[in-house]
């Protein structure tokens, strides 16, 4: 059986046997930035490498992020593509 733990873990070792480093997710809701309420995004918690006021230590990175959408909770459910709380599967390099 397929499961999503399965799939998350597969994705982990894939990137991880092409070096790169697994980040660990950031909280739910962030701790840092006060922009927004949640992590509304994969790439949230790299926001500060992506505007150069953290320097980059990892070229590559993988991660698999909790996140939480709210801009369109009015058509949740009416859709298979339109989802409240998700986790994000990553890579960036």
């Amino acid at each position: 059986m397929i499961t999503s733990e399965l799939i998350s873990n597969k994705f982990i070792e894939f990137f991880k046997k092409n070096n790169h480093f697994h980040h660990k997710h950031s909280p739910l809701v962030p701790a840092v930035h006060d922009s927004t309420m949640f992590t509304i995004a994969g790439m949230k918690q790299f926001s500060d490498l992506f505007l150069g006021n953290k320097p980059i230590i990892h070229k590559n990175i993988c991660t698999i992020q909790p996140c939480l959408r709210v801009n369109d909770i009015d058509i949740i459910g009416t859709t298979a593509r339109h989802h409240t709380f998700f986790q994000m599967l990553g890579n960036f390099s």
